[in-house]
């Protein structure tokens, strides 16, 4: 059967959402084997709040050894100042030279040592801190960034 793909999902606030794709010959065979109960439903999401403001979303998934996380910080481009346009892109580019007790190249072996894939950016809202690794590397992962949030060195030399 030929025609256009049509590929539609559900969004979290169950909100349709559809996507076009090119023509494409396609055809569909009816898959009969299959039961509504082999579908696995995805785990829910959980939510916390911490005293401090922090809100932690969390998607628990029982077959997966690797875990993926993303800090977002409101400091995006909206908040620089006028006469600064640009302080949240470089803010993103500095933040992770150096954090807490280490320097930046300490920093930079002990993201190495422990397999993390990571990324910094700043958007319109908000500064993105992401990273991915290995489940078991998760908690020492966390702590680096924590240091990095919260005691990143951003020397003033390097800023002016």
């Amino acid at each position: 059967m030929a025609g256009r793909l049509l590929w539609t999902w559900a969004t979290r606030r169950n909100r349709q959402r559809s996507l076009h794709v090119l023509p494409i010959e396609c055809r569909c065979l009816p898959r009969t084997d299959l039961q509504v109960e082999d579908v696995p439903l995805a785990a829910p999401i959980l939510i916390e709040q911490f005293p401090n403001g922090l809100t932690l979303l969390a998607e628990p998934m029982a077959t997966v050894r690797s875990a993926a996380f993303n800090f977002l910080v409101p400091a995006g481009c909206m908040h620089d100042p006028p006469d600064r346009l640009g302080l949240s892109a470089l803010l993103a580019e500095m933040i992770s030279r150096g954090a807490g007790s280490r320097s930046s190249r300490e920093l930079i072996i002990a993201f190495n040592s422990l397999g993390l894939d990571r990324a910094e950016s700043s958007g319109t809202l908000h500064l993105r801190l992401a990273g991915s690794t290995l489940a078991r590397n998760l908690i020492p992962a966390l702590e680096l960034y924590a240091d990095v949030i919260l005691r990143p060195h951003l020397p003033e030399a390097e800023l002016e």
